[in-house]
């Protein structure tokens, strides 16, 4: 009786505090999309050269989107089938593409600004809604997908005009790899590299 009793107390304290945890979370989550858009926005609007602007931007990237989760996401079921290697490889691909897909397009969002709107919890994450003002564009609806499995928010999506982008990415390499075999994942590698490469050097993509 008395192990019954505690059972009852811990999940009636479980139920108390998961909805303060939870409002927790959207207030934090909102401050750190704050944060993190604010310090975006210094870089592509302040002062530096290209590999300068890079280098901050990575930084803002380690310290807020969780880079390897969302690359194994986007591997999906192959994931399991890369060796360990290949793994390494791949992590440190997709980092780099990440980084240098966005600083190349830095200067098209020059003077852009952004403004949040709806906060709310979504499939145990927590959706953040901002508002993108480009110059000379219409405004544009992006959410930022936040995530607190690691104990502190961690970017791991982002969704625009209702597309995720890591959901986008996961059906890019399943068709790289499927159209190589379908469990040639070194093909993809290659892809990667080829692709990093471009944009290093200034390309589109």
């Amino acid at each position: 009786m008395p192990r019954r009793r505690s059972l009852v107390l811990a999940v009636l304290l479980l139920l108390l505090t998961r909805p303060a945890q939870a409002a927790g979370e959207v207030a934090e989550a909102r401050a750190f999309v704050q944060r993190t858009g604010d310090a975006i926005l210094a870089v592509i609007n302040g002062p530096g050269s290209a590999a300068e602007k890079r280098s901050k931007f990575t930084r803002i990237v380690d310290g807020t989107v969780d880079v390897d989760g969302v690359a194994k996401f986007a591997l999906g079921r192959f994931w399991r089938v890369a060796t360990p290697a290949q793994r390494k490889t791949y992590l440190s691909l997709f980092r780099q593409y990440l980084v240098f897909n966005v600083t190349g397009r830095l200067s098209q969002y020059k003077g852009t600004t952004f403004t949040i709107g709806r906060v709310e919890p979504m499939n145990g994450d927590i959706a953040v809604t901002t508002t993108l003002h480009v110059p000379n564009s219409s405004p544009t609806d992006l959410q930022w997908i936040v995530s607190f499995a690691s104990g502190s928010p961690k970017i791991v999506d982002l969704v625009a005009e209702g597309t995720s982008l890591r959901v986008t990415q996961r059906s890019d390499y399943a068709s790289v790899i499927t159209r190589n075999g379908g469990q040639n994942v070194q093909a993809l590698l290659d892809a990667m590299r080829q692709q990093v490469a471009r944009l290093e050097a200034g390309g589109s993509g």
